[in-house]
């Protein structure tokens, strides 16, 4: 099963990472930030509330004691961190936006260590930096930080975005632990998601951008493809694997970023970012292959 969860989890971050190709053209229409937000979430929480129906109506049942599961994925989790990434793009670019956001498998180690009892190893701990750095490089921040001047509010916000990031694994395992689906998980933390965040998208004013059909198939390809499926994919993933050991697979989100960058959207590539997706994949790979019969505990 653990092989199988490992592979739910790298086709997650692979799925997450063809974002850009959804949110560019959706920004180029017109649409905010916040109302892209808003369009992921609810397309989601559509398609799969749909098949839900058609599959398993039981899948909707929750209980209220529970609820707290849900919110923390869908506004402590998702809505936060869309809010605090976005303004962490506008203040300092999207390279130290996105290497800070990537701070979230520390924060997953730790707190999974104290909530969940998880080993921490030398071997999750000698990975951390490998990771760390190989976003660094892939998303170019080594090579435009010289000289860059950066808001600190900016960079409280990115780091507030990596610990959003990281609650979803957090809040989700509980909700694992608790006997929901992922399924089940998914679906209400997309709705809680996008009914907190229309009250203050200003959705209604560009309602008319979707008369264009292109707009539509964005929408469609957002919701599903970067929301629907990498979200079940990685709670699927959790239920076989550690939280700290997701958090660090899902990391292959920026190698595909930077991918999808150069070859749909024409980004250079430099040596900086093939070696950065090379730390990336290098840490995947060790924190997956046993070197000793045990890792020895810190």
């Amino acid at each position: 099963m653990k092989k199988y969860s490992y592979a739910f989890v790298l086709a997650s971050g692979i799925l997450w990472g063809m974002i850009g190709v959804f949110v560019n053209n959706l920004l180029a229409s017109g649409f905010t930030r916040m109302q892209i937000t808003v369009i992921r979430m609810a397309v989601a929480t559509a398609v799969l509330g749909i098949y839900m129906l058609l599959r398993e109506k039981k899948d909707f049942k929750i209980r209220l004691r529970d609820l707290w599961c849900f919110l923390g994925t869908g506004l402590a989790s998702i809505l936060l961190l869309n809010v605090t990434y976005f303004y962490s793009i506008e203040q300092n670019g999207m390279s130290v936006a996105a290497v800070l956001l990537y701070t979230s498998p520390v924060f997953v180690m730790l707190m999974s260590a104290v909530l969940f009892k998880e080993k921490l190893t030398a071997k999750k701990i000698a990975v951390l930096p490998l990771v760390i750095a190989g976003c660094v490089l892939v998303t170019g921040l080594a090579e435009s930080f010289s000289g860059a001047t950066v808001n600190t509010v900016g960079i409280l916000m990115g780091i507030a975005s990596g610990f959003a990031y990281a609650l979803y694994s957090i809040f989700g395992r509980y909700a694992l632990d608790k006997g929901y689906s992922c399924y089940t998980i998914s679906f209400y933390s997309f709705a809680f998601s996008a009914a907190a965040a229309i009250p203050f998208s200003g959705f209604s004013a560009n309602l008319h951008l979707f008369a264009d059909a292109k707009n539509i198939l964005f929408s469609l390809g957002l919701g599903i493809i970067s929301c629907v499926l990498p979200y079940i994919f990685y709670t699927k993933g959790l239920e076989g694997t550690e939280n700290s050991k997701a958090a660090v697979i899902a990391t292959v989100e920026p190698v595909t970023a930077a991918v999808v960058g150069i070859l749909l959207f024409k980004e250079s590539i430099t040596a900086a970012k093939l070696a950065g997706m090379v730390l990336i994949l290098l840490g995947i790979v060790m924190l997956n292959i046993n070197f000793s019969k045990k890792s020895k505990q810190i």
